[in-house]
């Protein structure tokens, strides 16, 4: 442009005005011809080509060239990814191989999916959960107040002619009716405790003095008294003790039963033997008497004012195996 305004030309610089913003490569080479023209051959590519054009002119013996290094790295990358993918092939062959294998070998093991493990046994319940259980049981059987059934209005008197004895018969009924329940808790002993239920507690305690005491008062004196000794020793010689008669033998202590024979079986004594009148206690082989004199089951007492009826009762027992002597 500076050329030919040099020469007084004008054409480049109105081309340029009339392109106005337009842009405009001031290199002094054609790019857009130079794009489509076709690339140089690689390195080589021409180094082969030079060969051959040495080898034509010259009529020389062919050289044999050493790879150049541009040329091993492709080569490396290229047996680095053949061997890289003949590996995972294998390695997918032995999976799946090894797949095959597996189910075949599920197929013919036996399956164990359906069956529940074996439950392990529990461990042994603690001594609160003992208490809980035990309480709970008593709970749902007292609430049938079973004494009522063990203790019948129409229960045989132990005594030979009951109409001969009008007082004694109605002596026995209402001790029933006043302290059955004392009786029969005696087989099945709560694990009641001061600290833990002081009411429950102190109400067992009233209900235990209050039958021991009615018993020795208004059953045991009134029938010594109607009927002498002798009726108390033949009720120590009985094979069996009678149901129509206080007996203060042992308690049954519910979580003594547990600790010893288990849980179950002492929850199983509860249900099955709370509305018998004397009941089978497990591990026990024979009725025990807690006799407090030692020697009369059927007059237990050792209260002070019943000791000319003990006394009366030894002397009649000596004397009758004196005479079967």
């Amino acid at each position: 442009m500076f050329r030919e305004f040099c020469r007084g030309e004008d054409a480049l610089l109105r081309e340029f005005v009339r392109r106005g913003d337009e842009p405009i490569s001031v290199v002094p080479v054609d790019i857009q011809a130079l794009c489509q023209a076709p690339l140089p051959p690689p390195p080589l590519m021409v180094e082969a080509t030079a060969t051959v054009e040495t080898e034509d002119t010259s009529g020389t013996a062919p050289v044999e060239e050493s790879p150049s290094p541009q040329r091993k790295r492709p080569r490396e990358r290229q047996n680095a990814g053949a061997d890289t993918e003949v590996a995972a092939d294998a390695a997918e062959d032995r999976q799946r191989k090894r797949s095959r294998s597996d189910a075949a070998q599920d197929k013919d093991a036996p399956s164990f999916a359906a069956v529940e493990p074996a439950l392990e046994p529990s461990a042994s319940p603690s001594a609160e959960e003992i208490r809980t259980a035990i309480m709970s049981a008593l709970e749902c059987v007292e609430r049938k107040e079973p004494w009522k059934k063990v203790f019948p209005a129409d229960m045989p008197t132990p005594f030979d002619s009951p109409k001969e004895h009008p007082k004694l018969v109605m002596a026995l009924r209402e001790f029933w009716d006043t302290c059955g329940q004392a009786v029969w808790e005696r087989k099945f002993w709560s694990p009641l405790s001061r600290e833990r239920s002081h009411d429950l507690h102190t109400q067992r305690r009233c209900r235990q003095s209050r039958a021991q005491n009615g018993f020795e008062k208004n059953v045991i004196l009134p029938v010594f008294d109607e009927l002498g000794a002798a009726f108390f020793v033949q009720m120590d010689q009985r094979a069996e003790p009678h149901c129509n008669w206080f007996y203060l033998d042992q308690v049954v202590d519910l979580f003594t039963l547990a600790q010893r024979y288990g849980l179950r079986t002492c929850l199983s004594y509860i249900e099955s033997e709370a509305f018998k009148r004397f009941p089978a206690v497990p591990g026990a082989t024979r009725h025990f008497f807690l006799r407090h004199n030692g020697k009369s089951a059927s007059m237990w007492s050792a209260s002070p004012s019943l000791q000319p009826v003990l006394d009366a009762i030894v002397a009649a027992k000596a004397k009758g195996s004196s005479k079967r002597r």
